[in-house]
């Protein structure tokens, strides 16, 4: 599958609408109101009510459109990230891991595009949707670079030489080489 097809996807293109239009309400709304943002129904008609809470937001994410623009997609991404607590909330879900997994996987191939295309808030969420609606978008880019990836590969088998190892710090190991088949010939001689 691809991280373009996740529901993640959905919510970076609501991240990057906000980023792309910071003086709109509308995008502001959708992107509190996405995985990033954090806020539910709820919270977002209590701030309603709340016009300073309500600055407070747009001031953020107005500076990280600034930054975007100046630093670029990575640096406003992280910012955001930081100031909204993603990865708090993230890791508290129970699929929290893959969400997060997903984030950074986003954030590694729209920092790439961003870069390699000289996109700004607005190009980069223009590639986004084409990106999740056209296969053959995404596909000018290396296919692996799209394809979901492991949230942890802790429990996977992991292949590691001895000189590497620095002391088989591992609770299994297999060594099936070690043998010295020399000293073995000479053995069956002796039997003999």
């Amino acid at each position: 599958a691809s991280v373009f097809d996740s529901e993640d996807a959905e919510h970076m293109e609501r991240t990057l609408l906000a980023l792309a239009h910071p003086a709109d309400a509308g995008a502001l709304r959708s992107f509190l109101c996405s995985l990033y943002g954090g806020l539910d129904a709820e919270g977002l008609l209590r701030l309603e009510d709340d016009d300073s809470a309500w600055d407070d937001h747009a001031r953020r994410v107005r500076a990280c459109a600034e930054l975007f623009v100046k630093r670029g997609f990575t640096q406003a991404l992280r910012r955001l990230c930081a100031a909204y607590r993603v990865e708090e909330r993230m890791l508290e879900r129970p699929d929290g891991l893959r969400r997060l997994t997903n984030l950074n996987h986003l954030l590694e191939i729209l920092a790439e595009v961003s870069l390699s295309e000289r996109l700004g808030p607005l190009g980069l969420l223009r590639w986004l949707k084409s990106a999740r609606e056209d296969a053959a978008v995404r596909g000018d880019w290396a296919f692996e670079s799209h394809e979901l990836r492991l949230e942890s590969s802790e429990t996977a088998v992991h292949l590691t030489t001895v000189h590497k190892s620095k002391g088989l710090e591992y609770p299994i190991v297999y060594c099936p080489f070690l043998f010295k088949p020399a000293q073995l010939r000479t053995e069956e001689k002796a039997l003999v």
